[in-house]
């Protein structure tokens, strides 16, 4: 009886157009750049793990140092308003210019700003360019760290 009860509420949610959403991980590596952690770890490459649906999305890293940060990283509009205060970081990773260029609008960005089990906070700001292209950004913390990111 349990069984076809099961099975009826499967058939239900596929008839109804809904699914359930499963949450998907991605991968997301940092590169640092500048700072006291590119300075002392010579091309080291920093994972981070992304799990994402079509609604939301949360970041965790670990630094170096091993200052742990978590928290969400949402999906923002090209043209909400705000403080874009990485606009010089996108400039410095990726050349003058890129991010009047390409981040401005972009179709797809998200970012976040998220404290650390030290008190330091680490912003990060990633674009996708177009559907399916892989995710370009950059993130910067509070202690004077500038890093690549991709995703």
């Amino acid at each position: 009886m349990k069984m076809r009860h099961l099975a009826g509420v499967v058939l239900a949610v596929a008839l109804s157009g809904c699914g359930i959403l499963i949450p998907i991980p991605v991968s997301m590596h940092l590169y640092p750049l500048q700072g006291p952690i590119a300075e002392s770890n010579h091309g080291t490459v920093i994972s981070a793990d992304v799990v994402t649906d079509i609604f939301f999305s949360s970041v965790s890293v670990k630094l170096p140092d091993g200052e742990t940060f978590e928290g969400p990283i949402p999906r923002v509009s090209a043209s909400e308003p705000g403080t874009d205060d990485l606009a010089s970081a996108w400039d410095y990773v990726y050349g003058p210019g890129y991010y009047v260029a390409a981040v401005l609008g972009a179709p797809s960005r998200n970012k976040a700003a998220l404290k650390g089990s030290r008190s330091s906070t680490l912003f990060i700001d990633v674009i996708q360019v177009a559907p399916h292209a892989p995710g370009q950004g950059v993130a910067k913390d509070t202690n004077g760290n500038i890093f690549k990111v991709t995703a």
